[in-house]
């Protein structure tokens, strides 16, 4: 019964109208988790297979809006995870922040306390490329604590019209993630007109 329920999950996924189907990037190795984007109808996206890193719970994705490119990645970073899954996401950075592209958007669950330790790895990381981290209220509540685990990356910060922490899902919950939430000026595709004789 296990196995099929595993199954029957790896073939389905929450659909959101107005959006495609999800990229995915599933786990391979054990049960649970995934890295998943969602794309409005009327954006042209690719996922990037060539920015992912072998061990690493990531997914790329290249956005094309009048003329401009985006790149949207999502990582996951378990709680026990080890120095060496820290040097994958390093690597995997590196080769983003290397592509000839302005607009950078990094977001996911790091399991490190941005609020707690504003000094860390990652925090560090960032400051290396210039970039900036946009959230700045816990995002990760259980009974005893509360947290900054779930963030934004920017690389153009000139392009954000706003950023934060929205409510959780699903209410009344003693532990839950709250989404981030960023808004990018990013131009929508026009529709072009056709001229017809009648």
């Amino acid at each position: 019964m296990g196995k099929f329920i595993e199954c029957y999950w790896r073939f389905q996924f929450l659909l959101i109208p107005g959006f495609n189907p999800p990229i995915r990037n599933d786990r391979k190795d054990r049960q649970g988790g995934a890295v998943a984007i969602y794309v409005r109808h009327e954006l042209h996206a690719i996922e990037r297979q060539d920015l992912h890193t072998n061990g690493l719970e990531s997914l790329w994705v290249e956005l094309k809006a009048s003329n401009r490119k985006c790149l949207v990645g999502g990582i996951y970073r378990p709680s026990n995870a080890n120095n060496d899954y820290w040097q994958r996401i390093e690597r995997n950075i590196d080769k983003v922040f290397n592509e000839n592209c302005h607009n950078i958007v990094i977001t996911g669950d790091f399991n490190m306390d941005f609020k707690a330790n504003p000094n860390n790895e990652m925090a560090r990381l960032i400051a290396s490329y210039n970039a900036q981290q946009l959230i700045d209220t816990p995002t990760h509540s259980t009974e005893r604590s509360n947290s900054l685990i779930d963030t934004f990356v920017i690389k153009n910060h000139n392009q954000v019209i706003s950023s934060f922490v929205a409510d959780p899902f699903i209410p009344d919950l003693v532990r839950f993630h709250c989404p981030v939430v960023c808004v990018l000026k990013f131009n929508k595709p026009g529709q072009g007109s056709y001229k017809r004789r009648i």
